[in-house]
């Protein structure tokens, strides 16, 4: 198994080249399938399917199907169908039928959450939601 880390920079990972990437703030990265990406600060993300994504948070994340998903506040993420997402405050998601949503914030000193599923309860899949006093809003 290969591990990788970087600081500030952009990385193609190849099919099948790195299972594990470590990298700083400000990176971009493009990976393909199975791969997993532990990301700081305002970085960009693609990768294929059956991906695992964990960012604090600013990050931009576009995953196929199958992806595993774990950004924090004012992080854009879209991910295809299938997929487990959870984000922080101020953040916005779209993703594909039968992925999941999971919406967190603090009430008061508290940590709280709001799930959605896509395709169940009115949630369209491929439409940008954010979460608004607290209800999972439509922003498109």
């Amino acid at each position: 198994m290969a591990i990788r880390n970087a600081i500030t920079t952009a990385i193609t990972v190849r099919y099948n080249a790195v299972e594990q990437l470590h990298v700083g703030s400000d990176s971009q990265v493009r990976a393909g399938d199975s791969t997993t990406i532990t990301a700081l600060d305002s970085c960009e993300i693609r990768m294929g399917n059956h991906g695992t994504v964990i960012c604090r948070e600013h990050c931009k994340i576009n995953t196929d199907d199958f992806a595993s998903i774990d950004a924090g506040c004012y992080s854009v993420v879209n991910a295809g169908e299938d997929s487990s997402i959870i984000v922080g405050e101020n953040s916005v998601v779209s993703a594909g039928i039968g992925s999941s949503i999971t919406f967190r914030f603090w009430l008061g000193d508290i940590e709280d959450s709001v799930i959605a599923i896509v395709g169940e309860k009115g949630i369209r899949p491929n439409v940008t939601y954010s979460l608004k006093n607290g209800r999972v809003t439509c922003i498109q």
